[in-house]
């Protein structure tokens, strides 16, 4: 059903993938017991589908809207055993970009303060106690005081739509006639990427990424 969408919102179906995993072991165990030369190259497939994606989308050019950084997977998982960087998941904590955000401003921020960030509104406004603005939910900035931390993702926001676009350009237009009024670069470590994680194939982050832009968070001084 999803191949025939022109985007796969892979992340509205993924509650099934329990289901289809016991779905699997049923037929393997079944094919087994039916014959076990045709079980034993039935679940080697299973296990393989990494390689023999590949395989298969190797004569597609990847989606430009990647953002892939260094770091994001293992290739020989990828390539051979998808699994194994399931299992690597599993047992490293991961931190994604906004995961990181929202503890630094916790750790660094006061009750009361005002945030503007360019994307990424929303979890800022669920995770924390500050009045934030931005993103794309549209609010106005007028009579809105210059905000104590102003954060730039390496990734503003879906500018390119066009009705959007408008909104993007008053967004720009207003952070840079309050960006020369002091404020302190605090240079954060992490690299950015526009999701912590998803589902999607070519979005998940199976480890925190490596050699991308980095997060510009800025301070307003005293």
């Amino acid at each position: 059903m999803l191949s025939t969408a022109p985007w796969s919102f892979y992340r509205y179906t993924v509650g099934l993938l329990p289901i289809a995993s016991v779905l699997l072991a049923f037929m393997s165990w079944n094919i087994l017991k039916w014959n076990r030369f045709v079980g034993v190259a039935f679940s080697v497939s299973l296990l393989l589908t990494g390689l023999f994606h590949q395989l298969s989308a190797s004569a597609f050019t990847a989606p430009k809207f990647t953002l892939q950084t260094k770091g994001r997977s293992y290739p020989l998982c990828d390539r051979f055993l998808p699994i194994g960087n399931y299992v690597y998941e599993l047992t490293q904590p991961f931190n994604g970009p906004m995961e990181s955000v929202v503890q630094y401003l916790l750790q660094n921020g006061r009750r009361g303060d005002r945030v503007f960030i360019t994307y990424g509104d929303l979890v800022l406004k669920f995770y924390t106690d500050y009045e934030v603005r931005g993103g794309q939910t549209g609010q106005s900035f007028e009579g809105w005081a210059e905000p104590e931390w102003i954060i730039g993702r390496s990734f503003f926001r879906f500018s390119d739509r066009p009705a959007l676009r408008a909104d993007a350009e008053n967004m720009r237009s207003w952070v840079r006639s309050i960006a020369a009024n002091n404020y302190e670069d605090m240079r954060v470590a992490w690299t950015d990427v526009p999701w912590d994680n998803i589902p999607e194939p070519q979005f998940h982050w199976f480890r925190p990424p490596e050699g991308g832009g980095k997060m510009k968070i800025y301070r307003r001084s005293e």
